[in-house]
C-alpha cells in the first residue's frame, strides 16, 4: 500500500514531471516551499505516505496518518496573486476526476478546498503562492493535495465525525501511486486554461453548498446564511436571514446539518 516512484512515473502521461516519493515527510508543501525558492522547476512533484506536521488552511494542522496520500507540486503560473484561487479551484475538479476515472467514485466540492464523499471530508488542498510587491505577480505556488484512500488502524480520533475516506479495506499496491499520477495529470491537463468556462461549470456542478444553510467564520465573526450560488470568480453568493444578499470571496463555511 506504500507509493512508489516508479509505479507514478509508470502511469503518468506528462513526462516533465520529476517525481520524488518519501515514506515519510514533515510537510510535502513545506519542502517544497524551500526546494521552490532555490529554484526548483515548474511540475516538481514530492509525494509521502505520511507527514508528521501536515499543514492546512489559516494555519490548521492536517492530520496526516498511514492510509492517506499527500503530495505537492511546484508551479510557475505568470499571473497575480488574485488568480491563485483559481489554482485550488482547478486542483479541486482535477482531484475529483481522478478520483473517479481510479476509483470510480463521485466526490462533491466544499467550497473552497475541500472534497466530501458519503457526508465526510476526503480531501484537503492547500495553495501557497507567495508574490512579487513590486509588480503583483506570483513568485511561484506550491499546491498540496492530501487524501485520505483508507482508513488507518487507528482510525481518526476526534475528527472521525468529520473526516473519511475513499476505501473501506485496504487496497492494491498500486492504488496511491495511480492516484498520484491520475491527479498529476488531469491538474495538467487543466492547468494551462484557469479560466475556462468548462473549469468553472465543473467546479460548479460539483458543489454541493448551493440551496444549503451554512455558518459563515470571517475572522471572529460567524453568522449563519444560505448559499444561493457561485459567481464567475467563483466568490460564494450567500443570502443573510434578513433578505440580504453577501457575495464571499474569503473566509471558512460550516454545513449546517440538515
Amino acid at each position: 500500500m506504500k507509493l512508489s516512484e516508479e509505479l507514478i512515473c509508470k502511469y503518468l502521461r506528462h513526462s516533465f514531471i520529476d517525481v520524488t516519493v518519501k515514506e515519510t515527510t514533515v510537510s510535502t508543501n513545506t519542502e517544497l516551499k524551500l526546494a521552490a525558492e532555490s529554484g526548483a522547476p515548474e511540475g516538481t512533484l514530492l509525494a509521502a505516505d505520511t507527514q508528521s506536521a501536515g499543514r492546512g488552511r489559516v494555519g490548521k494542522s492536517f492530520f496526516s496518518p498511514d492510509g492517506g496520500l499527500y503530495m505537492s507540486l511546484i508551479l510557475r503560473p505568470d499571473f497575480d496573486f488574485k488568480k491563485s484561487l483559481h489554482i485550488t479551484t482547478c486542483a479541486a475538479v482535477s482531484t475529483a476526476e481522478a478520483i473517479r476515472e481510479v476509483l470510480g467514485m463521485d466526490v462533491g466540492i466544499k467550497w473552497v478546498n475541500d472534497l466530501f464523499y458519503k457526508g465526510k471530508k476526503v480531501c484537503g488542498i492547500l495553495t501557497e503562492a507567495p508574490f512579487d510587491s513590486e509588480n503583483g505577480k506570483i513568485k511561484y505556488a506550491v499546491l498540496g493535495i492530501g487524501i485520505n484512500v483508507f482508513e488507518p488502524e487507528t482510525g481518526y480520533g476526534d475528527l472521525s465525525g468529520i473526516a473519511g475516506a475513499l476505501l473501506d479495506g485496504k487496497p492494491d499496491g498500486e492504488v496511491k501511486s495511480r492516484l498520484a499520477a491520475a491527479v498529476t495529470d488531469r491538474f495538467f491537463d487543466r492547468y494551462r486554461e484557469l479560466e475556462s468556462k468548462d473549469l468553472h461549470e465543473e467546479y460548479k456542478r460539483r458543489l454541493f453548498v448551493i440551496g444549503r444553510d451554512v455558518t459563515v467564520l470571517r475572522g471572529d465573526i460567524t453568522e449563519k446564511m444560505t448559499v444561493i450560488d457561485l459567481d464567475s470568480d467563483y466568490n460564494l453568493v450567500l443570502r443573510r436571514h434578513c433578505g440580504e444578499t453577501f457575495t464571499m470571496s474569503s473566509g471558512e463555511i460550516s454545513i449546517i446539518p440538515v
